[in-house]
């Protein structure tokens, strides 16, 4: 969920989830393990096109643990920008983690707008997407619109989120998102640390990305991807879209797939699940009485499923 909330992100060229469950908006200062930013170039503020004067994503994992950092600065250029980056949304799932921003401002000039305001300012929604499918997941949505925002503005944003997924038994899983060419950007940087003693496997799923893990220090190992990556290249139509190149650098603590069976297959045990004696049960044995060939079992099983459980 994180991995699409923040190609989302990406996309509208600019976003969930620690352990404890967190149902408002957060506000903070930017974590101390972030590597800083160069001061941005104030000529790119002034240029009216669709350049990133800055796009700094950056990534750490620490055991089971997945935190996240963004800074992006983005040209308001035209008034389709403007409608687009004038309401300052996002989605998370409240039993999953917390947000927190760190900048919410307008760069006008030689002027820096909090928007922000103290933290002020966010409507938290239960919009519920899903239930036009009957899915309820609680997920929330806070809303934020960005008074006095101008053509001719740049909007920064700064926000973090962290993801512990108890469902992985202390393994991660996720992505890091990079922006391909022909995306301007001024500075970008895709940076990914995590404990030199834990063992990670990463993969990028385009060609062209040359970047090599290096020591951080005596404990943390860096893997950073300058920005826009290369162009995607260009692939046939009606190709399947497994074969399709994604912006992306995937990366798990799992070692195969093994593992990963390993982990999961558990949450699909059903040994012991039905009470003996419920209504439940005697369906079961019923069904068990008409046949024992598994195939008609099962195809009674999934009749009964169909017709009357909703």
């Amino acid at each position: 969920m994180r991995s699409a909330w923040l190609w989302g992100a990406a996309a509208s060229l600019c976003c969930v989830a620690p352990a404890w469950a967190e149902d408002s908006v957060l506000t903070g200062p930017i974590p101390a393990w972030v590597k800083p930013a160069p001061p941005l170039d104030v000529k790119m503020l002034t240029q009216r096109s669709n350049a990133l004067p800055r796009f700094d994503e950056q990534i750490r994992i620490d055991g089971d643990t997945v935190a996240a950092f963004f800074d992006s600065v983005t040209m308001v250029s035209s008034p389709e920008l403007l409608a687009r980056l004038g309401t300052f949304s996002f989605n998370w799932q409240p039993s999953h983690g917390a947000v927190t921003i760190h900048h919410l401002e307008i760069l006008r000039g030689d002027q820096t707008i909090d928007v922000l305001k103290g933290g002020a300012g966010f409507t938290v929604l239960r919009r519920e997407a899903g239930l036009e499918q009957q899915i309820v997941d609680g997920q929330l949505t806070a809303v934020k619109h960005i008074e006095g925002l101008q053509v001719g503005d740049a909007l920064r944003m700064a926000f973090s989120l962290s993801d512990r997924d108890s469902v992985l038994n202390g393994n991660v899983q996720d992505a890091m998102v990079l922006l391909p060419a022909p995306v301007q950007v001024g500075f970008g940087r895709a940076r990914l640390i995590w404990k030199s003693d834990q063992r990670l496997n990463w993969k990028p799923f385009m060609p062209g990305i040359t970047a090599v893990p290096k020591p951080l220090d005596a404990n943390w190992t860096e893997l950073e991807v300058a920005l826009p990556a290369p162009k995607l290249p260009e692939m046939p139509k009606n190709m399947p879209a497994r074969f399709t190149p994604m912006p992306l650098v995937q990366f798990s603590s799992f070692a195969d797939w093994n593992a990963v069976a390993k982990v999961m297959a558990p949450y699909y045990s059903v040994r012991d699940m039905i009470a003996p004696g419920t209504e439940l049960a005697r369906r079961i044995d019923a069904i068990a009485a008409r046949s024992g060939d598994p195939v008609r079992r099962m195809a009674d099983a999934l009749q009964m499923v169909q017709d009357e459980v909703r």
